[in-house]
């Protein structure tokens, strides 16, 4: 919001496509001036361009060939369409290719900013250790994300102590499954959650 008050074009990226429409969402309450230009996964930022191209499907696609031909698409584009600075959530699920994307998304590759904002230990799509970018590693202590009966059980699985600051809520359950057939279990579970009127 500070960014696009101070004039910039901002551009907001994150992996998931939910996250992604929360975000938006949560920006409609503001101003036209304090909102950024486009909010949306990398890939969404074709059809925010105007780039035309053939789709296809596969990880291949996703992950190398459409970033390639967003990178060829921005290197076309006029200085005024693209960004001063681009934000982005969720960072560690970002595949290496797509930060020539971002890179390219400035209007200056020297001094536009990015603000890459992860968590390696939650990366659950790839573990993005690439990052092309100056890091200022933050240390946090405090886990405010999940209830407690959740925050509890993560606990145990990390090597440092936590100040568990979330709410309270229903005991975590576990269920036993073999691991060809944790999908399916994982989906019958969410059927009886969903019938229990869990939303």
């Amino acid at each position: 919001r500070r960014r696009a008050e101070a004039g910039d074009r901002d551009l907001v990226l994150c992996y998931n496509y939910g996250l992604s429409d929360y975000i938006r969402r949560r920006f409609d309450k503001y101003p036209e001036e304090q909102r950024p230009i486009h909010i949306g996964t990398l890939h969404s930022l074709g059809n925010k361009l105007g780039m035309q191209g053939e789709r296809a499907t596969g990880d291949g696609y996703w992950d190398s060939v459409l970033p390639d031909q967003l990178v060829e698409h921005l290197k076309n584009m006029p200085d005024e369409l693209k960004y001063d600075t681009v934000v982005i959530d969720e960072a560690q699920d970002f595949h290496a290719d797509w930060w020539r994307v971002v890179i390219g998304a400035l209007k200056d590759e020297e001094k536009g900013r990015i603000y890459a904002f992860g968590d390696i230990r939650q990366g659950i799509f790839r573990q993005a250790t690439d990052i092309p970018l100056q890091q200022a590693k933050l240390h946090l202590d405090k886990n405010l994300r999940n209830a407690l009966p959740i925050a509890q059980l993560a606990a145990l699985c990390v090597e440092e102590p936590l100040d568990l600051i979330g709410l309270d809520g229903p005991p975590v359950q576990w269920v036993e499954s073999t691991n060809e057939e944790a999908e399916a279990a994982a989906n019958e579970e969410v059927k009886k959650l969903i019938s229990q009127g869990w939303k």
